[in-house]
């Protein structure tokens, strides 16, 4: 009988241990999601975008998800980053796009290059569009130049451009 009693006690103390454990938790609010495994660690909202700027003569390439990026007085910028959202203020010399996916919104830039495939990219004045990607949406208030080797883009323009058009099944028209 007192086996009994000793292995019931024992069991009692054993199963108030996991339950104090399963209990614990940090002091800052953060309880795992339910359903969750403990382990992981809990992240909250992110925090706001912190903005690049790139000056004349300077490059800067991003390849984080989320971006922002102010041109003062010129600079390159290349966005690498695929399925990102990428926002382009102020006046670059030159924007490259090779990322996939992603959404590119540009002030003023000389040359837009947009190398890859599936993006949406909306920009204010262009001098130079050039788009060898393929399956891009793009909007351009003013440019001057297209000139398009990819297949299957659709481009919206404003202006009186000069347009090459050595792709297939484009789309490039007045907007």
């Amino acid at each position: 009988m007192r086996r009994g009693i000793a292995r019931a006690a024992g069991a009692l103390l054993l199963a108030g241990a996991f339950a104090a454990a399963a209990a614990c938790g940090s002091d800052d609010g953060d309880d795992p999601e339910p359903g969750g495994d403990g382990d992981a660690a809990t992240t909250g909202e992110a925090g706001p975008t912190e903005t690049r700027t790139v000056t004349a003569d300077e490059d800067v390439r991003v390849s984080e998800p989320d971006a922002e990026v102010s041109c003062e007085g010129g600079g390159d910028v290349v966005v690498a980053a695929d399925d990102s959202v990428v926002t382009i203020t102020g006046s670059c010399e030159e924007v490259s796009v090779e990322a996939t996916r992603a959404t590119v919104v540009i002030d003023v830039t000389r040359d837009l290059d947009i190398e890859g495939d599936e993006n949406q990219v909306t920009a204010g004045d262009v001098t130079d569009l050039d788009v060898p990607g393929s399956s891009n949406t793009v909007t351009v208030t003013g440019v001057a130049e297209i000139d398009v080797d990819g297949d299957h883009n659709v481009i919206t323009y404003g202006g009186n451009p000069t347009v090459e058009d050595d792709g297939s099944g484009n789309l490039i028209a007045t907007g």
